[in-house]
């Protein structure tokens, strides 16, 4: 083996072993430092050193619940087990899905979850909430054949109750869809352009037409099975532009604004549909709006209203002549801090919550594909799925 060769396995080796000890570190860290005492299954293999301890009486024992004790002094209060339940209510709440039903029955609170809800994650809610009131999980019995997870809660040292969860498979974690739209790309093609380009979720790519790397990042956004958008720049009111050919200007007559939708769509063929760059003069023109949605429809293409301006009459015009046509409902980086981004996800998904799915804008930008990689699957977790564009117009 060359020498180079025997120095890039040496490197390979190294990162996996750094990585093996940053995985190990988070586990550590996400679990208390009192532990919680997590029981498998019945019937589940052990290692021959504790064959001892898995006969079956010893097994009946270990897999057994902790008994609410005889003393009512060694309990917790009733207000304190009715916080549980609160505190229950609101881990749950965190992964937005459609209130389950949480039943209190004797000593135990029960709930019925999605089968594809991920338990573990869950549990770290839960326990964070718990923590707000002084509570703790100090047992936790998994039972995988039966998709079930029994916790014993105390709070404040004193026996509060049970949660028992149940995941069902009649219940999905879907809670909405989202659809995000990474605008101004073709000013560069660089390491952030790819990054953008092959992060394996489904990111709609707007291209703006004209600029020097508009034609390779169309080219390669179309080799990794992105859709694309035709970033169309029109005329603002109080902002510069620039007009390299493409720009949609108030005044134009509406067969030099067909002329120039039509050369934006060639330079980016595989475009299926253009939203607006800039905009908030020319959108709120409705004979040059009707002039673009004319052709538009033409060629079969869909539109969406990048809403830079609460005086659009873009999307309304695009519905009367029948287009394929939504709106952008959430500025994802309209600023430019990752504490702001993150709230803005947050935003968008308590939207894809409520009406089933959201249509969100961000730009091409160190601090939004961090922050992006942080909530994507921080957002999957709680049941929102990321889809293209189509699928939600």
């Amino acid at each position: 083996m060359k020498k180079e060769q025997l120095k890039r396995l040496q490197w390979a080796l190294g990162t996996l072993a750094v990585l093996m000890l940053a995985i190990h570190g988070y586990i550590l860290l996400k679990v208390p430092s009192s532990g919680v005492e997590v029981i498998p299954e019945q019937g589940q293999r052990e290692p021959e050193a504790r064959k001892e301890a898995s006969a079956p009486e010893a097994a009946r024992k270990e897999s057994s619940p902790v008994e609410a004790p005889a003393d009512p002094r060694d309990r917790a209060s009733q207000k304190e087990v009715e916080q549980v339940g609160e505190a229950l209510r609101k881990a749950l709440a965190s992964f937005r899905l459609t209130t389950p039903t949480v039943r209190k029955s004797g000593e135990a609170y029960t709930v019925s979850i999605p089968h594809n809800l991920n338990i573990h994650r869950l549990q770290f809610e839960l326990m964070e909430q718990l923590g707000e009131v002084d509570g703790k999980i100090v047992k936790a019995i998994e039972d995988r054949r039966r998709d079930r997870m029994e916790y014993t809660v105390e709070v404040d040292g004193d026996w509060a109750c049970r949660i028992v969860l149940m995941q069902r498979e009649s219940i999905s974690a879907l809670s909405g869809r989202m659809a995000i739209i990474v605008d101004d790309f073709g000013y560069a093609n660089n390491e952030l352009v790819r990054k953008f380009l092959y992060y394996p979720k489904p990111l709609t790519i707007a291209i703006l037409p004209g600029q020097k790397a508009s034609g390779v990042v169309a080219r390669d956004a179309r080799v990794a099975n992105r859709e694309i958008l035709v970033h169309m720049p029109m005329e603002p009111l109080n902002e510069r532009f620039s007009d390299e050919g493409y720009t949609l200007l108030a005044g134009q007559d509406a067969g030099t604004a067909r002329l120039r939708v039509r050369a934006a769509l060639a330079q980016i063929p595989h475009a299926i549909g253009i939203n607006n760059h800039q905009g908030s003069r020319v959108t709120a023109d409705r004979v040059l709006m009707k002039a673009v949605m004319t052709e538009l429809k033409r060629q079969d293409k869909l539109f969406v209203d990048s809403r830079t301006s609460s005086k659009s009459v873009a999307l309304q015009v695009a519905r009367e002549l029948g287009l394929r046509a939504g709106a952008n409902q959430v500025f994802l980086d309209a600023e430019d801090k990752e504490s702001f981004i993150e709230g803005q996800f947050e935003k968008a998904a308590a939207i894809a919550g409520k009406q089933g799915e959201v249509i969100a804008i961000c730009h091409m930008r160190k601090r939004t594909f961090k922050v992006l990689e942080r909530m994507i699957p921080r957002l999957e977790q709680q049941g929102i799925r990321f889809v293209y564009l189509s699928e939600v117009l």
